[in-house]
């Protein structure tokens, strides 16, 4: 139940709750493992991408760096664009964010985390 309310609460309309909810599933998955949040990182890619709030955009990646695990190579394909964003934060966060995925996607982030 606590799972689902939060991956309800990623579409909120205010940015803090969903950098907040981000950072929350994070810190979860940190606790009870990746795979039993693995349900919630195609939000998160999505989030990645597409949030109009650049800090909830790195909240995202930061999630994902946890999150990600090789079930994802659909999803993390979309968000190899940023590996060529301007913000180094952004590089280096999605870097992070593909990393554990495995395969080309993560080859492609070496050079970040080199």
């Amino acid at each position: 139940a606590t799972l689902t309310s939060l991956r309800l609460r990623l579409a909120d309309d205010e940015a803090l709750v969903r950098r907040d909810v981000a950072q929350s599933l994070m810190n979860l998955a940190k606790t009870v493992g990746r795979s039993r949040l693995e349900e919630t990182g195609e939000v998160l890619f999505r989030m990645a991408r597409e949030d109009r709030d650049l800090v909830v955009r790195k909240s995202a990646l930061a999630a994902l760096a946890t999150i990600a695990s090789p079930a994802h190579k659909g999803q993390a394909e979309s968000i190899t664009t940023l590996l060529d964003s301007r913000d180094a934060e952004v590089r280096r966060a999605a870097a992070f964010a593909l990393a554990p995925v495995g395969g080309r996607v993560a080859e492609r982030a070496l050079p970040i985390l080199g």
